[in-house]
């Protein structure tokens, strides 16, 4: 009787160490399925979280939740985007641990702008949480804000505006640095280039900051988001001579001037900012979605699984 009690608590034993072993290669398997374009192959494919705010507000269950998602579908990396740096330095602790295990890497990022009044608090509190994640060494912010966000029709930066502008991207730039960190900041409402005088532009900014700044550019900004569109011509000229300065790419596709919910050929097709980029050794991309149009969260998966698909194929 003892010898049948103990085989049967061998054979549970030995049962749950066969399905952890099962469990493990499955996981294994899954890491190592990676998005991979053939034309690009040492691009790292990811997401932003900020895709997601419709539905998903930062949380360490909604982080997590994404983070499964980036895993399960070969991702590489996302951008975590928490726009008043809110994620206590607990909560980045618990989502970093938890990307770590399903081997993703993490990007953190914030939506405060130079100008706001409350820049330098939301940033002391997003290096912090950046310097915890496992991945590229950079923290992101924008470069324009509030002064833009109160004013629909302002299309550059004063000079008053523009002189504070650098001296505070200069700033943090110096600060993020004294912490292993790279700062960013994106292109977005500002038009190229002002005249140099009284207004000024994101070409102009570029030229100004100090060479601890870098750029977190975004591909289809220049001409859907730009309150003043990029013309080919600019929009060549400004990423031809600041690609050195790139930290990472928001892969979004701009028609007729408007932002889409799935990527496809778009107004400045991909491939001319992937093969720079690349050649220089900027290989992480994430793919930026317009979710406002869908109905559901499960649609907007659905829109990254389509706009992975559209990448694979393509390139």
């Amino acid at each position: 009787m003892k010898k049948v009690i103990y085989r049967g608590k061998l054979l549970v034993v030995v049962g749950i160490l066969l399905m952890v072993l099962i469990f493990s290669c499955i996981n294994v398997a899954a890491v190592s399925k990676r998005i991979v374009l053939s034309k690009y192959p040492t691009i790292k494919l990811g997401f932003l979280t900020a895709n997601f705010l419709k539905y998903l507000q930062p949380t360490v269950a909604n982080e997590e939740k994404l983070i499964d998602f980036a895993s399960n579908n070969g991702f590489w990396w996302i951008e975590i985007r928490d726009p008043q740096a809110k994620l206590t330095l607990q909560e980045c602790k618990e989502i970093s641990a938890y990307a770590q295990a399903k081997k993703i890497e993490v990007i953190y990022a914030t939506n405060a702008g130079l100008l706001d009044a409350n820049y330098f608090e939301v940033m002391a509190r997003a290096i912090g949480n950046a310097n915890v994640f496992v991945g590229k060494r950079v923290i992101r912010s924008g470069a324009n804000g509030d002064e833009f966000n109160n004013d629909p029709n302002k299309k550059y930066w004063t000079a008053d505006e523009f002189a504070k502008l650098v001296a505070n991207a200069n700033k943090i730039a110096n600060k993020a640095k004294s912490f292993g960190l790279t700062f960013l900041c994106e292109n977005a409402n500002e038009g190229y280039r002002g005249d140099g005088k009284t207004t000024f532009g994101w070409g102009d900014f570029l030229d100004a900051v100090n060479s601890n700044v870098g750029w977190q550019i975004d591909t289809g900004n220049f001409f859907c988001v730009s309150r003043v569109p990029y013309n080919l011509d600019d929009a060549r000229a400004i990423f031809t001579k600041y690609v050195g300065r790139i930290g990472y790419m928001h892969v979004k596709a701009s028609v007729d001037n408007h932002v889409q919910a799935v990527l496809c050929d778009t107004f400045m097709p991909f491939e001319e900012f992937f093969g720079p980029c690349v050649k220089v050794g900027m290989v992480n991309m994430a793919m930026e979605i317009d979710g406002s149009p869908t109905k559901t969260v499960d649609e907007l998966f659905s829109n990254h699984l389509k706009s992975a698909a559209y990448l694979v194929k393509k390139y």
